[in-house]
């Protein structure tokens, strides 16, 4: 139970710094010029280390454990090689592309070795079902809406503010998808 309350306190930190980059930074932003790329790259790094903390400690075989740390280090370089050549004048396509893909393989991860596991209980009293959920289905909608999304910028930018509406209620399903994540027993 202990290890559980640590997720949750943990998840707490996580939707804090969400809040903080999504409310605070864009009022922020309106009062002093600040870069958006450093802010949302800053976000990348946080989410990169919460979720390769949260899948790691869901994952009790070490296996497991030493290919998620693995898949942690392959990404979060591969997003500072590109971000960097970039100089943060924008985000690189592969940095757009690369959280998304790490939110897929983390919670498909955890939805293989689920299914490999004796489970005791229901798998929907386990936090990491509905965080594994959530990230799976923000994950490929993301991709839907990040990877076109300079292209759309210039060639159709009313299609991108439809993109971006659909995507608004991905993320409300996604939060609650999250909210849901902190009544589980497991």
């Amino acid at each position: 139970m202990k290890k559980k309350k640590d997720l949750q306190f943990h998840f707490y930190f996580y939707i804090l710094m969400v809040f903080i980059v999504d409310i605070i930074f864009k009022n922020v932003r309106k009062d002093h010029r600040i870069d958006s790329n450093y802010i949302f790259f800053f976000f990348i790094i946080i989410s990169y280390l919460y979720f390769y903390y949260f899948f790691k400690e869901n994952f009790s075989e070490k296996m497991y454990k030493k290919i998620w740390f693995w898949v942690f280090i392959l990404f979060l370089a591969i997003s500072f090689i590109f971000q960097i050549q970039n100089n943060f004048t924008q985000f690189s396509p592969v940095t757009i592309v690369l959280l998304p893909l790490f939110y897929i393989f983390g919670s498909m991860g955890w939805f293989a070795y689920i299914l490999n596991q004796k489970i005791e209980g229901q798998i929907f009293n386990k936090m990491a079902f509905w965080i594994s959920s959530g990230l799976l289905i923000w994950g490929v909608f993301f991709l839907f809406r990040g990877l076109p999304m300079y292209y759309f910028n210039k060639a159709d930018p009313v299609f991108l503010v439809e993109i971006s509406k659909v995507f608004t209620i991905i993320n409300i399903i996604t939060y609650l998808l999250f909210f849901r994540s902190l009544f589980c027993k497991e």
